[in-house]
């Protein structure tokens, strides 16, 4: 996740030529997505358990990761990037909730805060490591025929218009062909994502806490 909140907008302005401010509203439906799934998998997990939400929640990261490579390949409009990032934001909201439930169930309490912590440590860790290494992909991508400057001019204010045609169609290119493999990475970590959610152990659902006045009948 981001690694597409980075390097989708950036996609977004030089390739498809898209304003910062209609780069960044691309990621709008994700931010919208992700909490109301998250809202509506903690309100189901007493009901369903983890592993459900789990797997459902990995497998529709893996393929919603998989529909924004497809996108970006084929260049679609914003409209079609903003839906699949919409659907990636569902996938994880689902997974991220159920799983951050898990790991504090699991633990004692006195560790909980412990546990949540290195659970949000290490999705942070995770992002970053992601984060760097497409960045990479995309550097190695553009480096050839990329300068500072030239990628600066491209993404700035002007939005290129003082380079020369040719000039902005071959970064164009590079950077179309460099965020392909680099969301192509990400599409893979989806799918190890998900082979791991498919792997996620049985555990009991958490039992609701006791209504008040059920233990004494209702009171009266």
């Amino acid at each position: 996740v981001s690694g597409s909140v980075t390097y989708l907008p950036l996609y977004e302005q030089a390739v498809l030529g898209a304003s910062p401010t209609e780069a960044g509203m691309a990621l709008a439906p994700m931010l919208v997505s992700w909490p109301i799934a998250s809202t509506l998998a903690g309100r189901a997990l007493p009901r369903v358990g983890y592993r459900p939400l789990v797997r459902g929640g990995a497998l529709v990261s893996a393929v919603s990761a998989g529909l924004l490579l497809a996108a970006l390949q084929a260049r679609l409009g914003l409209a079609a990037l903003g839906a699949c990032v919409a659907l990636l934001g569902v996938g994880m909201g689902v997974t991220s909730v159920a799983a951050m439930i898990a790991v504090q169930e699991t633990a004692a309490f006195r560790e909980r805060g412990v546990a949540t912590a290195s659970n949000m440590f290490s999705r942070t860790i995770g992002g970053a490591l992601a984060v760097g290494g497409m960045g990479a992909v995309i550097a190695g991508a553009v480096g050839a025929h990329a300068s500072p400057e030239l990628l600066n001019e491209l993404l700035g204010p002007e939005r290129g218009r003082g380079l020369a045609p040719d000039v902005i169609a071959t970064l164009s290119g590079d950077l179309a062909a460099g965020a392909g493999q680099a969301f192509a990475v990400l599409v893979c970590l989806a799918v190890v994502g998900a082979l791991v959610g498919l792997a996620f152990p049985h555990m009991p659902p958490p039992t609701r806490a006791p209504e008040a006045g059920a233990e004494d009948g209702g009171g009266a």
